[in-house]
């Protein structure tokens, strides 16, 4: 899992302004009702990323609400049925009241 101290300094390395994020990815990240060719191609996408990718698929399977899911209410800043736009400003201020809740 992505540390808070990691998130922010990957905010201010690359000066991200925002997240763009997959909704159905952001609340259920490896486990979904995707057709198996769907799962095959993203499963082999994710799996570049070991051992961070085991830690999300096992936090996932325990029910660990990522702590960028806890702030879409208050940091989104535009939204459709398939996408989420984050402000990383509003994620920087507010990221250390969700991650210990």
């Amino acid at each position: 899992m992505v540390t808070i101290k990691k998130l922010r300094n990957f905010i201010q390395k690359y000066d991200i302004d925002f997240f763009l994020i997959n909704r159905q990815r952001l609340l259920q990240p490896l486990l979904s009702d995707n057709s198996e060719d769907e799962e095959i191609r993203i499963n082999r996408w994710i799996n570049q990323f070991q051992p961070a990718a085991d830690k999300a698929t096992a936090a996932a399977k325990q029910g660990k609400i990522p702590a960028l899911a806890k702030l879409v209410p208050k940091c989104t800043v535009f939204e459709n049925e398939t996408l989420i736009v984050l402000e990383s400003k509003c994620i920087n201020e507010n990221i250390l009241n969700v991650s210990s809740s």
